[in-house]
């Protein structure tokens, strides 16, 4: 979907995660970049997510994302738990 206005400024997306692995995810984020029309990086943004059992769907949102230019899409990617 385009990107939404949340009510106090700034825009917001709301997701969701499935694990359809055998096992519970913890420690994966969600990285939000915003663009304009041309493909232009505005910001990235991340969510770390409540872990998510094996076979389960987490609903997430991210809101306050707030960037100079009104962003015309996002890229959402998936990232695994940091090494330590």
């Amino acid at each position: 979907e385009p990107p939404q206005r949340a009510d106090l400024g700034g825009w917001f997306i709301l997701g969701t995660v499935e694990n359809t692995g055998p096992a519970p995810v913890e420690g994966v984020r969600v990285e939000i970049q915003g663009l304009d029309g041309s493909g232009k990086l505005l910001g990235i943004d991340w969510l770390e997510l409540d872990p998510v059992a094996a076979g389960a769907t987490l609903e997430f949102d991210v809101g306050d994302l707030r960037y100079e230019e009104a962003p015309t899409r996002f890229l959402l990617a998936l990232r695994g738990p940091a090494s330590e």
